[in-house]
């Protein structure tokens, strides 16, 4: 139920509050005392399309609050897809501010929303009746909802909707289910077909991984083939390549190891040296 209406600089109202009681409310007046301003202010705050022209002259903005303490539980279901809760009292209030700008700020309870929100949810708030219209009534989507009200078939009506959405999970499996024979042998014969290709293909274990190895090898072929033909000619094939030099240190050493024992020692490693060198350089080579 709409408990209160606070309404700031809209039209020719600079600041007013209505307070609604229990039971029937009745808005009177000659013609322009402004009932359809207190209307339009209400459409405003439940969402309707808001001109700037609603704001009072001379101001930047106009500000419509409405406060309700009583719901339906159509009210509640529809807050709580928007992940709305009513507050510890038990009440909604929504606020709606227009600007001269084009600005619009919509809240329920505080928590920021968009303008469609207000209308969703104040469809299920109030009823406004004309002379040849009405929000709801006319509504064919409203239809059954009124009816179920009446009927108060709230138990029945939850335990239909969890049956038929039960109904509709089993249908989709059993569709899935119902692939047609020449679905199925098409499928059949493109997995026998990969299968095949698989076994043709004779895969071993980390074989991708020696393929991946062998075309970096590949792609950096010229770089390799220059480095190790350099690195095989420092190592023996110049005058001066590290295998002539250690072979002439062996040399200066060997008429001299048996003076001493720690000159035989290194005349011994230039010896392993050399024969580690050698096997380097057979594996550059090949």
């Amino acid at each position: 139920m709409l408990s209160k209406l606070y309404i700031e600089n809209v039209a020719v109202i600079d600041k007013m509050t209505v307070d609604f009681r229990p039971g029937f409310s009745v808005l009177t007046g000659e013609t322009g005392a402004g009932k359809s301003i207190i209307i339009d202010a209400l459409n405003m705050v439940l969402g309707e399309r808001a001109s700037k022209d609603l704001i009072r002259t001379g101001n930047n903005s106009a500000f419509v609050s409405a406060l309700f303490d009583m719901f339906s539980t159509d009210v509640i279901t529809e807050l709580s897809t928007y992940g709305i809760e009513i507050d510890e009292n038990g009440e909604l209030l929504i606020e709606r501010q227009i600007s001269t700008d084009g600005k619009n700020t919509c809240r329920i309870n505080g928590r920021p929303v968009t303008t469609g929100i207000l209308r969703e949810i104040g469809k299920f708030l109030v009823n406004i009746h004309g002379q040849h219209d009405n929000q709801s009534l006319l509504d064919p989507e409203k239809h059954l909802s009124f009816l179920d009200r009446f009927a108060v078939t709230d138990e029945l009506l939850s335990s239909f909707q969890d049956a038929y959405k039960n109904t509709g999970e089993i249908k989709k499996q059993i569709n899935a289910l119902k692939l047609d024979e020449h679905e199925k042998a098409r499928r059949l014969d493109m997995l026998r077909y990969q299968i095949n290709e698989i076994n043709a293909a004779s895969l071993k274990a980390n074989e991708d991984i020696e393929l991946g190895e062998q075309k970096k090898r590949v792609r950096n072929a010229e770089k390799i083939s220059s480095a190790l033909s350099m690195a095989y000619e420092m190592l023996y094939e110049r005058d001066d390549s590290a295998a002539a030099l250690i072979e002439t240190s062996k040399n200066e050493l060997s008429g001299i190891a048996s003076f001493s024992r720690e000159i035989n020692d290194a005349y011994l490693k230039l010896g392993e040296i050399s024969f580690e060198l050698e096997e380097v350089t057979d594996t550059i080579r090949t």
